[in-house]
Formats: C-alpha cells, structure tokens, sequence
C-alpha cells in the first residue's frame, strides 16, 4: 500500500491529517455579479417606487403609483424576499368562508388594472408592512441590493462543490498526469464510455466531478 500499513485506524488518521479547516475561498460568501445583476434587472421600477419615500398617505400614493405604472407591481416580492412573481395569499382566516387570492406581479406596462385589483394589490401590500418601508429606508435599490445578498447564501451549498472542485481538480490532474490517463471533468460515464467503446451502464448517466481513463479502463 502507497502508506505503508494495513491498519484502517492509521488511513482514516493519515486522511484527516491532510484535511484543512475549510473550502472557502473570498469568492465564496456572495456572488455579487449575480446580486447585481438581479437588482439592476429591476431598477426602472425601483425609481418609481422611490418616489414614494416619505409619503404621508402611502397607500393612496401606492395605489395612484400601481394604475399610472402597473410593472412597477413586479418589485413587490422581492421587497418580501420572495422570488415568484405569482403566488396564491389567504386573504382572511377570521372569515367563514377563506379566500384565497393569486397575485400575479409579473405585470406590463400596458396593463390596465381593474379597481377590485388595486385593492387588492394595495390591501397585500399594507397588510404585508411593505408601506413601513416608506419611512425606514432611504433608497428601494441599495434595500433590494440587501435583499438580495441575504438570499444569495441559499447559493453557497452550490459555491461550496464548486470551491471544493478548484481545490481538488490541480491534485487529480497532477495524479492524472503519473498515471498516464485521460482527465475528464463535469462529465457522465456514458460519454467517457462512448470515446472509448466501452458499456458504461448502470452508471451511463451519472455524473462525475473528475474521471480518470487509462486504456479504456475508468
């Protein structure tokens, strides 16, 4: 054996030995081309909703904001940190009969709402506490930029597997390299197995991080 020893007890301290405390590079924390990207996606109407700060009567100035610009209703989720653009609410629990709405916020500009709409677009938003915003924040886009980067770490279990693939892939290259051997990366089985002529099943359309081939072994 390439340790030297036959005792399972010394490979796994061997293996730990070698571990370091973490995978995480500066890029790790927040994708911020991504973050900003998302933001400016939607900035025009953040404008519009800015014209809103410090409104007096909120709710008149949202509802008169809503029927002048109805896209700019396309910003409400992600005020909430929501990413659907539709979505059903319960509009009473209290009542005999709950009714539930879909709100659809994916809205044009030659969109003409109707007057049981604005309601019920302008009640959502007034139960939701989204007017609270009008008096607590001074810019929509640099709110929605914080938005956006806490919702972003629901990412880093992606950007962990991509970290730990730069770590390793130099390594299995270099061991690669010794062997004589294909290196393949982010790949399936089946097309490794197709270059080579050889049946891959039943692991033809499993994925690998890194596949090596030597002589048409795997």
């Amino acid at each position: 054996m390439f340790l030297k020893t036959d005792s399972v007890d010394e490979i796994v301290r061997a293996f730990q030995d070698t571990l370091i405390p973490t995978n995480r590079t500066p890029r790790f924390y927040v994708n911020w081309t991504k973050v900003k990207e998302n933001v400016d996606e939607i900035k025009l109407e953040l404008a519009l909703w800015n014209r809103l700060m410090g409104s007096q009567n909120p709710k008149n100035d949202f509802v008169k904001l809503i029927r002048r610009y109805p896209e700019s209703l396309r910003v409400l989720p992600i005020l909430l940190a929501i990413r659907e653009l539709e979505f059903p609410v319960i509009e009473d629990f209290t009542s005999s009969e709950i009714r539930v709405a879909n709100l659809r916020f994916n809205i044009g500009r030659d969109f003409r709402l109707s007057e049981g709409e604005v309601t019920e677009y302008s009640d959502f938003a007034e139960k939701s506490g989204i007017f609270l915003l009008f008096s607590a924040i001074k810019d929509f886009y640099d709110y929605v930029l914080g938005v956006e980067v806490g919702m972003d770490t629901n990412a880093r279990k992606n950007r962990s597997g991509d970290a730990m693939e730069t770590v390793l892939k130099p390594l299995i290259e270099d061991i690669s390299g010794e062997l004589m051997s294909r290196f393949f990366s982010q790949t399936t089985f089946g097309r490794v197995g197709e270059q080579f002529g050889r049946d891959t099943a039943p692991l033809q359309n499993r994925r690998a991080d890194f596949i090596l081939s030597k002589g048409g072994d795997t």
